[in-house]
């Protein structure tokens, strides 16, 4: 493609900043803080799709001659594809991460990362499990400078957690790389790693007390709030309810929730939003930490209103279920909205990328 189409493609991508020298692309995304290169002589085609959040997106197929690489950019982060294991390792024996994923964003690139370097100073080791972490983690990172990305924070926390455990982690050595050795060096420099989770990590202690959820109303109440209702919030939720809240209402100003949880850690929340016109959307929660599960009972939203909402709310709803530690987001809504979900969250939509980042050897 050309340079001057490239940059007319992102005035559909708000709060990006694109620059072009010849035919070098520079991509600044300011909320992840750093840029993507490329060159518009690799750009085959370009398409504008939306994120699982109903922001704006533009996705890029990009190639060399021999493979293709998918590259999407939204307002708020990046995805790309993770790099293979077997570049980053140097063994003639084959490894692989079975919980890969195809793609990843920036922003989980760097939770990650940090959950992990946290993860291993706290003592928190689990060396079945931990090889792997550490290698996928590595391969988004990889993945990542192949765009000139410098995720100089997440090459920090790995690198932390890495000498702390590499010695009994049962991987081959891994592949000499110029590049990640530059980028640990700038990361060493680093006076302070910049925290991506650090709300999340926040965790409600024995002073959590029924003034703290009544400072929320009316936009979190709870269905009979007493001592015994925070105790079981203690024992289950385990975040604050401001971030709580923060996450299952982000995007929907005016959102009201209704929470109910039962000693027996089971529960649900309704979260009603206000539209124009009187009208209002809903969503409809429960949960079981027992089971692990978070499933969607109902989503009520009034005809004319954009797929924007619809995105935003299960997009919530997945970040609520990581945040409290749950396996699995169940659909048991039926009609438009279960039709809706099977297409949110799939990156990338290009059919030729779709196939190349699921058939990868």
């Amino acid at each position: 493609m050309k340079p001057e189409e490239i940059v007319a493609a992102f005035g559909f991508v708000p709060d990006v900043r694109v620059t072009a020298l010849r035919n070098r692309i520079t991509v600044y995304v300011a909320a992840i803080g750093d840029s993507a290169h490329f060159v518009s002589d690799d750009v085959q085609r370009v398409s504008r799709i939306y994120a699982p959040d109903g922001s704006p997106a533009l996705e890029f197929v990009i190639g060399d001659g021999s493979r293709v690489w998918p590259f999407i950019v939204t307002g708020s982060d990046v995805v790309f594809e993770p790099e293979r294991e077997e570049v980053v390792l140097d063994s003639a024996m084959r490894y692989s991460v079975t919980n890969m994923p195809p793609l990843v964003a920036y922003s989980e690139m760097l939770r990650d990362a940090e959950w992990s370097g946290r993860g291993v100073e706290a003592g928190e080791i689990n060396y079945d499990a931990v090889a792997g972490t550490f290698l996928r983690i590595r391969c988004f990172i990889v993945g990542a400078a192949r765009f000139g990305m410098r995720p100089l924070s997440a090459v920090g926390w790995w690198e932390r957690g890495w000498r702390r455990i590499g010695d009994d982690v049962g991987l081959p050595p891994w592949r000499v790389d110029p590049l990640w050795s530059g980028l640990v060096a700038e990361a060493d420099q680093l006076r302070v790693l910049m925290s991506t989770v650090g709300a999340e990590l926040e965790r409600p202690d024995a002073r959590l007390s029924v003034v703290d959820f009544e400072r929320l109303e009316p936009d979190l109440s709870v269905v009979g709030l007493d001592d015994e209702f925070v105790a079981s919030w203690l024992r289950w939720i385990r975040i604050m309810p401001a971030t709580f809240l923060a996450t299952v209402a982000r995007g929907v100003p005016g959102a009201n929730a209704d929470v109910s949880l039962y000693p027996d850690g089971g529960g649900g929340i309704d979260l009603w939003i206000p539209l124009q016109d009187g009208q209002r959307a809903f969503l409809q929660l429960r949960f079981s930490f027992p089971a692990g599960d978070m499933s969607i009972d109902e989503i009520r939203i009034p005809e004319g209103v954009g797929r924007g909402l619809f995105q935003r709310l299960v997009f919530n709803t997945e970040q609520l279920a990581v945040l409290l530690g749950l396996k699995q987001v169940s659909l048991h809504a039926t009609g438009v909205g279960a039709y809706a979900l099977a297409r949110v969250g799939v990156y990338p939509r290009d059919p030729e990328l779709y196939r190349a980042t699921r058939d990868r050897p």
